[in-house]
């Protein structure tokens, strides 16, 4: 199960890197995460 959620997180990380890269801005990033976040009932924390 930790596999899984570390692929996950890498998974995640890799496609905020090429967002990123490709000049998307963050508060669009930040906006899908927390709307994710939202439907779970996940509270998103800044780091």
């Amino acid at each position: 199960m930790a596999l899984m959620m570390n692929d996950y997180v890498n998974i995640a990380n890799n496609l905020i890197k090429l967002a990123e890269d490709n000049k998307v801005e963050r508060s669009l990033i930040d906006d899908i995460l927390k709307q994710q976040a939202d439907t779970r009932n996940f509270p998103l924390v800044d780091i």
